[in-house]
């Protein structure tokens, strides 16, 4: 009977009408799940104006938080006015079933574990690595049991390109400057190019010494983040796309 009631207690968390927020650097990434699903993406300056219509109907949220205070405690604030609370994760669960390689493993991104979890039940029983591109790119390595197997993290796009700009003089890489990396018609071209070149190869690099320690000839590799579609065409070998490993796992997490 207990197993009854435990499958019956999964399937109303699962109809109940919850919020899971991926609070990110640049922008804070949702999901509505259960009776009337639906997802997004808001601006941490729209936080505060974006945030009630979200909450209609919600019965619990769930959030990857980042790690500046100020945002987090404006982000419990608002939950509060709502008579809400922000969930987060077992983070010592997460950690004995994907048993990271850190010496101090509480040190790494909530974020990284979540998706590694959702790759995990997407992927089953395969050697995965997960990129996932945004402010920084990250690379995750699973074994075929799900045991994490070591990670790298790189600069994200963008904020090199920023960085450069700031230091040089060089414009400020346009969202258009991407799409025409290829033919370097003009400087923010040639710069987008540049970036593109070493990110691509980094990447390719990196994913080969994943690889060797997973001891695999060819891994799976999901990419996930803002920066996906992109990063995607400059790994030069098959991936898979997924719009957002993070949310994924916080969903699987929200129903234990």
């Amino acid at each position: 009977m207990r197993g009854v009631g435990q499958r019956q207690d999964r399937a109303m968390v699962r109809q109940a009408m919850r919020l899971l927020i991926d609070g990110g650097n640049t922008r804070l990434k949702w999901r509505r799940v259960g009776v009337a699903p639906a997802a997004g993406v808001l601006g941490w300056p729209e936080l505060e104006r974006g945030l009630p219509s979200l909450l209609d109907g919600v019965e619990a949220v769930w959030c990857c938080l980042p790690g500046r205070e100020a945002r987090r405690t404006l982000l419990c604030d608002l939950l509060a006015r709502h008579g809400l609370e922000a969930h987060q994760p077992d983070r010592a669960l997460l950690q004995a079933r994907l048993r990271p390689v850190y010496s101090r493993p509480e040190r790494m991104g909530l974020d990284r574990l979540l998706a590694l979890r959702a790759a995990c039940e997407q992927r089953p029983g395969e050697p995965l690595i997960v990129i996932d591109a945004g402010t920084a790119i990250t690379l995750d390595a699973l074994d075929a049991q799900g045991r994490h197997a070591g990670g790298v993290i790189l600069p994200g796009l963008g904020p090199m390109g920023e960085a450069l700009a700031e230091r040089t003089g060089l414009p400020a890489l346009a969202p258009a400057a991407w799409q025409s990396a290829a033919r370097s018609e003009d400087t923010e071209a040639a710069l987008a190019a540049g970036l593109c070149g070493l990110v691509g190869g980094g990447l390719q690099r990196l994913v080969g010494d994943l690889e060797a320690a997973l001891g695999a000839d060819r891994a799976a590799l999901l990419v996930t983040g803002g920066d996906a579609e992109l990063v995607q065409s400059l790994l030069g070998s098959p991936s898979t796309l997924c719009q957002n490993l993070v949310l994924d796992g916080l969903a699987l997490e929200s129903e234990c």
